[in-house]
């Protein structure tokens, strides 16, 4: 990366956690003002996206967790399961639920939902919103944190630093098929902060997850710069809609 670029990459997410900072205290005191509370669609299960499965198997409350700080578990070591309901996602929900923003990245979040101090629901566990469960409409699937653009606008590189692994192997794939099956998914997701067709694999990744899910929507987004062999034309077809990003709007992010 040249250095000039570097530079206004780290301005700008320099700039941004500032942003980040200062809507958090907002919404908290606001929320606070007004008698609201805070609850999550994504960690309610309710959400289309944004519950993500990184490429190292870690699972992220949030498809822009750059730093980690929405780790919520790894499927390295428990079940989605366990890792869904793992006392960090409990931590999350708690601290949504007293109005609180366990982090920043929560300021920039579709799926943050306000709702009446009286809501709140207390007991074993407290909630807002309705009661946690497991995803069925959507999440993300990272099968690859490298990418063949360098926008200035996303931190990839600090999220390909904590990654432990920056690309899964087929025998990955085949057990987050499984997952997707499991879960009953309407919609999955493949894409986040990696190129998905810069992945050597691509050919048999696609026609795999379709095999395990076949009424699975698979959704990708790529640049469509590597997507020029017929080889990963072929593995495109295996998805449901294909959405390409032009260079320009790659520039402007």
């Amino acid at each position: 990366m040249d250095a000039p670029k570097s530079k206004r990459r780290r301005f700008n997410w320099i700039l941004s956690d500032y942003v980040r900072s200062g809507l958090k205290f907002y919404y908290e005191w606001s929320a606070r003002l007004r008698g609201k509370r805070f609850y999550c669609a994504a960690l309610a299960g309710e959400s289309d996206y944004n519950i993500t499965v990184n490429c190292d198997q870690t699972v992220s409350c949030s498809c822009q967790d750059y730093d980690g700080s929405g780790h919520i578990g790894d499927l390295n070591k428990n079940t989605f399961k366990e890792v869904f309901f793992s006392p960090t996602a409990r931590r999350f929900r708690e601290d949504l639920a007293k109005g609180k923003l366990p982090i920043k990245t929560c300021t920039r979040c579709g799926d943050l939902r306000k709702v009446s101090k009286s809501t709140v629901k207390t007991g074993e566990q407290i909630y807002a919103g309705p009661t946690p469960r497991l995803p069925y409409r959507g999440m993300l699937l990272e099968n690859t944190v490298r990418c063949n653009i360098d926008c200035i606008g996303c931190d990839r590189e600090s999220a390909a630093r904590i990654r432990t692994n920056l690309q899964m192997d087929l025998n990955t794939i085949s057990k987050m098929g499984d997952l997707v099956n499991e879960l009953g998914l309407q919609k999955l997701f493949y894409l986040n902060l990696g190129e998905p067709f810069l992945s050597p694999n691509i050919g048999k990744e696609l026609p795999l997850l379709r095999e395990k899910n076949p009424n699975c929507r698979i959704i990708i987004s790529t640049n469509g710069i590597i997507l020029n062999t017929d080889a990963k034309r072929e593995a495109a077809m295996f998805a449901s809609h294909l959405f390409s990003r032009s260079r320009a709007s790659m520039r402007k992010c």
